[in-house]
This record gives structure tokens, sequence and C-alpha cells, in this order.
């Protein structure tokens, strides 16, 4: 997903706003193994020539399909996620290596990518736990019948066996 800043590099147009739609962008599963897919990326913005950098504003609308964390059934995640991005010119891949600096971004030539910012946004954005809904009561560990469809009947009451001499003499 890279973004064309020629003219607001050569500040013809100081700020120009731009609209993608990912259709076939697709996210790296060693880093997000609960997502199964994304049915929709759009990202709506605007670049602004700032002299010394180039700043990218923004709003990304994602669209994932996920497995409920606790009964793995398909769920749909709906994000919105603003932004505000600086990037700076450097001339060659080698260059990068000596500026390395965890605060800017860096750009070569006249197109800026921004898949790294989808990929990190989506790191903080995402829930830790995506749930199919609040009240999701999960499998059973015992048998793995979905609650949420009927009860199993297993025991599932849990006991700590550090307490367990504790409920014999409580007997």
């Amino acid at each position: 997903m890279k973004i064309n800043i020629k003219k607001a590099r050569q500040m013809i147009t100081p700020s120009e706003e731009f609209s993608i739609i990912g259709n076939n962008f697709s996210l790296d599963k060693k880093e997000f193994p609960d997502i199964l897919n994304v049915e929709k990326l759009t990202i709506n913005g605007l670049i602004e020539n700032k002299g010394f950098f180039i700043k990218v504003t923004g709003v990304i609308d994602i669209s994932l399909n996920s497995a409920c964390s606790r009964c793995l059934k398909e769920t749909n995640i709906n994000l919105n996620i603003p932004f505000t991005e600086e990037y700076h010119d450097i001339q060659s891949k080698e260059d990068l290596s000596k500026e390395s600096n965890e605060e800017f971004k860096y750009y070569i030539g006249n197109e800026i990518d921004l898949e790294p910012l989808i990929t990190e946004l989506l790191v903080l954005e995402l829930p830790l736990n995506q749930l199919c809904n609040e009240n999701c009561l999960g499998l059973c560990y015992k048998c793995g019948q979905n609650l949420n469809k009927k009860d199993c009947g297993c025991n599932r009451e849990q006991i700590d066996i550090r307490l367990l001499e504790l409920e014999k003499f409580l007997k």
C-alpha cells in the first residue's frame, strides 16, 4: 500500500488528499495468528509538504474476520484508526541504517509505503481477546463442547490441589 508524493514533494500542491482501497491487503499470520482475513481496508488522508518532512494524516477503516478467543466462532471486527505520521527523505537504503532513528519514519523516492504503519497501528488497536459477544461462555475445557450452544454436563468445578486437604477437613 503505497502513496505517491511526487506532487507534494515538488511543492506544486503543498497538500494533497489521497484515498486507498485495499482489496488485496493481507496480514502476516505470525504477527496476527487470530486474524482469518481482511474483508475491507480503506485509507483516506492528506499529504502535506512541511519542507523538511512529509506529514501524512488520515483515517484507516478496516474490517477483519477473526476467531473468537473463547469459542473459536468467526467474528467480525471493525476498526476506525486515525493517524498522523512524519516521513523524512533519505537518498538510499544504506542511509537508512546510518540514520536509524525510531522517532522518524523514512521514505525513498516519490512513494511512501503505508503497510508498516498499518501493521503497527493494528498491533496497538486490536483487542487482545476478540470475542463474538461479551457474554461468550467459550468451550468446555474437558470435552470441547461450545457452551454457547448447549451445556455438556461435564463437572467443570476446579479445585486447587493445595487446598484439597482442607476440603476433606470441612466435610
